[in-house]
């Protein structure tokens, strides 16, 4: 898959612009902070107004990303569709 954009990220009471990367099976943030979420860790997916919030056990983590958040929210909860679509 390999996506990647310059966004912003909330993650519990930290908060930082860097880069957000859709991996085949997680997603990374690199900024002030840093992010490992692998899908199977994720509890719930939405995108809405711009932003990707994923709910995790560890908290939410909501990504600021703009109009690609509807598409990624929908590589997050459908792996194996993105997969196919690219063989």
């Amino acid at each position: 898959m390999g996506k990647e954009l310059n966004c912003s990220v909330r993650f519990g009471k930290q908060q930082s612009e860097g880069k957000a990367l859709l991996e085949t099976s997680e997603i990374l943030f690199r900024g002030e902070f840093r992010l490992k979420i692998p899908f199977s860790t994720i509890t719930s997916a939405k995108a809405v107004d711009g932003e990707l919030r994923l709910q995790t056990a560890d908290g939410l983590a909501i990504f600021r990303l703009g109009v690609p958040a509807e598409k990624w929210c929908d590589k997050i909860l459908h792996p194996s569709r993105a997969s196919k679509s690219s063989a």
